[in-house]
């Protein structure tokens, strides 16, 4: 079984080690026989036991050498870099087996006959060539390994990341199709179509103005103010019905700046629905009459209205302030009354 480091490394080479281990070591054995043995096939047979026990013990060090490396050398811009050093490591692990190697079957007289006029040092160095060439192909092996499982858990990650935000945006949007303003709004509706048939219209029509804005602002991040206040119309229309005479106003002071400074302030980008969550937030937790004022300031906008908090239980929804904080607003309480500041996402504007 794969553990989830090996998946995270790429050290998925079972069958690799397998077929590999036997498949080097006889045929890096013959490749040296016209060297070695010159057709004495009783040594051959003494030398593969060697072979296969040194070729699977080097395999994995080099094994567990490859394991650290990419430890510390992850991702696929590091290739390069990754590769030499692999090459460089199984290099000296290889060449220190082979010295290993030699040294036990010198003291066990097994030197080949044709060694026999050699040094230790060119016994070891015959070796190295075919060591040098089996270390370049399998790290190549390895690394090409690596750089495919990399590349795939790479489109996986993208495909995972892009469900994640399409679930984010979704939940953002179902968190700002609040179900307890709908079930308020249809009690409301239920109660005007007995009262006022007119009204009980007109209501409608406010209420599908509002879930045609919350629909569309979904999936933008951000909306400019004139958007956004047009929204504030029809949504606070909504909670004006909802509440008993007197209990619940909305203004802005937008409407008294100057033309050109007017234009100018409604083309600012908000967060999107930033109204919808700041008049929800205030009509969770504050009592009401509930007297709620807009006003532009230098670079945010200040939505205020006096300070007279409910008891909330703990387990209260908070989704809509968190929304309004993610986006950058801020709290404030002064002089008895709660301000929400939203900062402007363009370019602040001047008094």
């Amino acid at each position: 079984m794969i553990t989830i480091d090996e998946k995270e490394i790429g050290l998925n080479d079972k069958k690799l080690r397998l077929w590999g281990v036997p498949l080097v070591a006889v045929t890096g054995l013959l490749s040296l026989m016209q060297f070695f043995f010159q057709g004495n096939w009783d040594l051959f047979w003494k030398y593969l036991f060697a072979s296969l026990l040194y070729t699977w013990i080097a395999w994995e060090l080099c094994r567990l050498v490859l394991y650290k490396i990419r430890r510390f050398i992850p991702g696929l811009e590091n290739t390069v870099k990754r590769l030499a050093t692999t090459i460089f490591y199984f290099f000296i692990i290889a060449g220190i087996g082979n010295a290993i190697v030699k040294f036990i079957l010198l003291q066990l007289d097994l030197k080949p006959p044709s060694m026999a006029n050699k040094s230790f040092f060119e016994w070891w160095l015959l070796n190295m060539p075919n060591i040098l060439f089996f270390v370049l192909l399998l790290s190549s092996v390895y690394e090409a390994f690596y750089f495919f499982s990399q590349y795939k858990l790479a489109i996986q990650k993208a495909e995972l990341l892009k469900r994640q935000q399409a679930q984010k945006k979704l939940d953002a949007l179902k968190s700002r199709v609040n179900p307890h303003f709908l079930f308020n709004s249809l009690t409301t509706l239920s109660a005007l179509i007995g009262e006022d048939t007119q009204l009980a219209e007109q209501f409608v029509n406010e209420l599908s103005k509002v879930y045609r804005y919350l629909l569309r602002a979904g999936r933008q991040p951000e909306a400019t103010l004139g958007d956004e206040l047009q929204f504030a119309k029809s949504y606070t229309y909504l909670l004006k019905n909802r509440f008993e005479a007197g209990a619940f106003s909305f203004s802005d002071g937008i409407g008294d700046l100057h033309s050109t400074h007017q234009k100018e302030a409604m083309a600012q980008n908000i967060p999107a629905l930033s109204f919808q969550n700041a008049l929800e937030f205030l009509v969770r937790t504050q009592h009401t009459p509930l007297h709620i004022q807009v006003n532009m300031m230098e670079n945010q906008l200040r939505i205020v209205c006096e300070n007279r908090p409910k008891v909330l239980s703990v387990d209260v929804n908070d989704t809509d302030w968190q929304q309004l904080e993610a986006n950058g607003a801020q709290k404030e309480i002064q002089a008895g009354n709660l301000s929400i500041l939203i900062p402007f996402i363009s370019n602040s504007l001047s008094k």
